[in-house]
């Protein structure tokens, strides 16, 4: 780490002042006892290599510092002073771990000459005011201002490199070492005075004295650090486990990626501002990692539900808490975990679950995990519903202080909450998922709520409802019916998407909607085969993987569902500006052949809109309707591979544009209705061939198809052509009615080889002209005729075939 300014400044002071005291003992070096002060300097070099490492702490022990004091005490400062530096030398370089570099090498050779220093100038003074037999206490006050001056100024340096507390590195570093020097300076008193009084080879029997020490002793630090690294790597490995089960359940649930690690996060820092500690603070830890272990025994398709959970379906996720909690007791956590995992759904006010707790009868680490689960849950997107700004998510968590939550705990959150979500984030970067029936308390609703049983009868009485509801139930299976008839009639050979808008338009009466969908499985995606009304555009463009979204729970659970979010679907196309105001959905699985081929949806704007007799009235055309989705779709794509592409019939101009009409008055958008007469070909055909005739129609309506919109709607009629223009005005319409008119006459021209061809057009515009389907055929067709109009316009074309079908529909509804 590179030093700091302060750093450096007091490393020169210490290297100038280590320079003058080098000087200053090097200049009192003497050599009355050469052998002596070799003995030692060797002595030191050797037990240098006695250094212990203690586990959990920093620094370490040697025994050189012995024979550093002891040729203070019998050889003087200069002595003193070359055999600490020589010590430091060979501890930096034998058997270290990492090496200093030359700056920090320099720093502890000058602060090691300065302690020595310091050592001697206390030995002085006591050997001034304490008398000989007084020596121990001599050395071990000498040795205590070695100890304080060498590890006082390390500390010191280290605070200033690392931007730490001296005081705190000091205390954490070298204050378990004092004991040490104070052992080691009455040793070396001892031998001082036996080497005075039996020669100063006594000194070297300390020799293997201590060597022995050292090798029981590193012995035992040894094991010591093999038993401390073996329990470190059970614990990692016990964390993990448990990590690695609560992501077990989270993968059940794929909009929670970040839930856990946020939690924690929230968790941990609550329970430190709330002065947790110990056991208490490792509780939380596991718990907010495993609060939601319980959910293996919960269905996956009830976790996934994109919609509100039934009554029935929310008991079943109560069981989570319990299951929770006999899973991490049979753990066996040396801490009180269960608890913490069975309350985190407990009220402040008792009105939760399993147990019904009510304030301080939950455990502190239960009402923590409460309020952030539920402020993570806010805040994030959830199948049922779009994440809320975090600061709106907040706000909802302190409304329901003293209710739902513990206000201390709220008090706390609102106040913290900013900082956290950012070491939260943080910690998401950093990242590399028995049902049984408990007895639980009475609870309120959960999160997503209840499906909403509201009556569709209004103010009729319980048998009038049940009669209106048969009604229904009757017109639904008529409409089913006539649904599976569209599709195998050979004469109008209606496509998939045309079906569908029969179905959408007729079955608003039977159910209310903004907007509906029809999605047909393709392998492991549902494509939107037909959707209309509002937000039309966003539902056709949708591509769902079974299992995701809306629909995609549906498809995939086979089940349908009431009332769901329909803002879920739009989801998956990753574009946030592509939210519609649809507030619900009811949709089912459409199945055939006991397999899901498709779904259908129908959306409103009002939340909590439909009604479960609308979910049976939408059951009842489920079975013929998904029959009717699979022969549909044989059947266009049998034409697809056919060996002749051909424009929509009349029939299907008729049904589109109902749809289109109903669309345009719920958009408050216009629409034009172009019809195109082609005058010449009966004349065409007897000069040159009823050949000539057909590829001539048919290069017509090419041509207005390549020069139409993709959005704009092409058919053949009788005689000619029509085309639905939506979103154009009456000025702009008749621009595009003529041009559309030039390219088809000059394309017939081109493949009659210059026959007369004329095209004539009848424009109608909604709403100016009419606000229904056959208002506005029957103007397009009345203004298309002239006088010299073509009696095969007269006796059929589009007017024939409107007055047609609609007898036809009279008939089948009386």
């Amino acid at each position: 780490m590179p030093w700091s300014r302060a750093a450096k400044l007091f490393g020169c002071s210490v290297w100038l002042l280590g320079v003058w005291a080098v000087y200053h003992g090097l200049n009192s070096l003497n050599c009355d006892r050469p052998w002596l002060s070799l003995v030692y300097l060797l002595s030191a070099i050797v037990t240098s290599g006695f250094k212990v490492v203690l586990p959990a702490l920093t620094g370490n022990i040697s025994v050189s510092f012995l024979f550093i004091l002891l040729s203070v005490l019998d050889c003087g400062l200069g002595q003193g002073i070359v055999v600490a530096l020589a010590s430091t030398l060979v501890q930096a370089i034998w058997h270290a771990k990492q090496r200093p570099g030359f700056v920090q090498m320099a720093f502890n050779l000058a602060n090691v000459a300065i302690a020595v220093s310091v050592m001697d100038a206390i030995l002085r003074i006591c050997h001034v005011h304490l008398p000989e037999p007084y020596l121990p206490v001599s050395a071990m006050l000498a040795a205590s201002a070695f100890y304080g001056a060498n590890t006082l100024a390390v500390s010191l340096a280290i605070g200033l490199t690392e931007d730490k507390p001296a005081l705190t590195v000091w205390r954490k570093g070298f204050f378990w070492s004092y004991p040490h020097y104070l052992v080691q300076g009455s040793v070396a008193a001892v031998l001082s005075v036996a080497g005075r009084l039996l020669g100063w080879q006594v000194s070297l029997l300390i020799l293997p004295v201590l060597y022995l020490i050292y090798r029981s002793f590193r012995s035992n630090i040894d094991r010591l650090e093999n038993d401390k690294r073996h329990a470190e790597d059970m614990a990692s490995l016990y964390w993990r486990t448990i990590q690695g089960l609560a992501m077990a359940v989270d993968a059940k649930d794929d909009t929670t990626h970040d839930h856990l690690e946020r939690v924690q996060v929230y968790a941990v820092e609550m329970g430190r501002e709330l002065g947790l500690r110990g056991d208490d603070m490792e509780a939380l830890r596991a718990a907010s990692i495993l609060h939601d272990i319980g959910k293996i025994g919960v269905p996956e398709h009830i976790i996934s539900k994109p919609g509100r959970l039934t009554p029935e379906e929310f008991e079943k996720m109560k069981i989570h808490p319990v299951v929770g909690a006999e899973i991490v007791e049979r753990i066996g956590f040396p801490y009180e975990v269960a608890p913490i995992v069975r309350g985190h759904h407990e009220r402040w006010d008792g009105s939760g679950y399993p147990d019904g707790l009510k304030g301080e009868q939950i455990p502190i680490g239960a009402r923590i995990l409460a309020a952030v689960d539920c402020l993570d849950a806010l805040a994030t997107d959830r199948h049922y519903r779009r994440a809320l700004p975090l600061d709106s998510a907040v706000q909802k968590v302190v409304d329901e202080s003293g209710r739902s939550f513990d206000p201390k705990v709220v008090e706390v959150l609102a106040r913290r909450y900013r900082e956290w979500e950012v070491m939260a984030k943080a910690a998401c970067a950093r990242m590399v998922r028995v049902e049984r029936q408990p007895d639980t308390a009475p609870s309120a609703r959960p999160a997503t709520g209840y499906e909403v049983a509201l009556s569709a009868a209004g103010t009729l009485t319980p048998e009038e409802a049940r009669r209106e509801h048969l009604r229904l139930l009757a017109e639904a299976h008529k409409l089913a019916e006539q649904t599976l008839e569209m599709v195998r009639d050979p004469v109008n050979h209606l496509a998939l998407a045309d079906v569908c808008a029969v179905l959408g338009l007729r079955l608003r009466p039977l159910i209310p909607h903004a907007a509906f969908a029809v999605y047909h499985r393709r392998d492991n995606h549902l494509v939107t085969a037909y959707a209309g009304g509002e937000g039309a555009a966003l539902f056709s463009t949708l591509e769902i993987p079974l299992g995701q979204g809306l629909s995609g729970w549906v498809a995939e659970n086979r089940m349908p569902i009431v009332n769901g979010n329909p803002s879920v679907e739009s989801g998956y196309l990753n574009d946030p500006s592509k939210i519609t105001t649809l507030r619900s959905a009811l949709g089912i699985p459409l199945e055939f052949a006991n397999a899901v081929n498709g779904v259908v949806a129908v959306y409103r704007n009002e939340k909590d809109a439909f009604t479960r007799d609308e979910l049976r009235l939408l059951l009842a055309i489920g079975p013929k309707l998904g029959q009717a989705l699979q022969e549909a779709s044989e059947a266009s794509e049998a034409v697809a591979y056919g060996s002749r592409q051909v424009l929509p019939d009349t029939a299907r101009l008729l049904l589109h544009l109902e749809c289109a009409v109903e669309e345009c008055r719920q958009r408050h958008l216009e629409l034009a209705l172009v019809t195109f007469e082609c005058r010449g070909l009966s004349e065409m055909a007897r000069q040159f061939g009823q050949d000539n005739a057909s590829l001539a129609f048919e290069a017509m309506g090419a041509s207005l198809r390549q020069a139409c919109r993709e959005t704009d709607y092409v058919a053949e009629g009788a005689v000619g052509y029509a085309a639905v223009l939506t979103g154009m005005r009456p000025d702009a319409a008749e621009v595009a009615a003529r041009r559309l008119a030039g390219s088809a006459e000059e394309a017939a021209r081109r493949v009659a080889g210059g026959a007369k061809v004329k095209v004539r057009i009848g424009l109608a515009h909604y709403p100016a002209d009419g606000t229904a389907a056959e208002e506005l055929l029957a103007e397009a067709a009345r203004r298309a005729q002239s006088s010299d109009a073509s009696p095969e316009l007269k006796a059929g074309g589009i007017l024939a075939l409107t007055e047609r079908l609609r007898s036809e529909e009279m008939s089948q509804t009386s």
